[in-house]
């Protein structure tokens, strides 16, 4: 049974979900409750990216790529990303 659970772990899947999610967010009209959920969220979605990194590196680069470019955007919503890229990998843990 934990093989199973094991297995069906997809963690760049699931930072990418995040991802879509947050943007999603931030292009539309966001309840501040479901902005508040996303911001709590962070924490697990670095988990997943620093995971993801451990399967396919460039990947979860290009994601975090993707994630740092809306920097402004995120940190204005209450996200805690840092000012620099080589800050933001380091709070990922890449």
């Amino acid at each position: 049974m934990a093989q199973d659970a094991a297995l069906a772990y997809r963690p760049l899947q699931l930072a990418r979900a995040y991802v879509d999610w947050v943007r999603g967010l931030l292009e539309g009209e966001a309840d501040p409750d479901e902005l508040l959920e996303a911001v709590e969220e962070w924490t697990p979605f670095r988990r997943y990216l620093w995971d993801a990194a451990r399967e396919d590196r460039e990947a979860a680069l290009a994601l975090a790529r993707e994630v740092f470019s809306e920097r402004a955007r995120l940190a204005a919503q209450g996200f805690p990303v840092p000012e620099t890229w080589e800050a933001f990998l380091q709070r990922l843990g890449l």
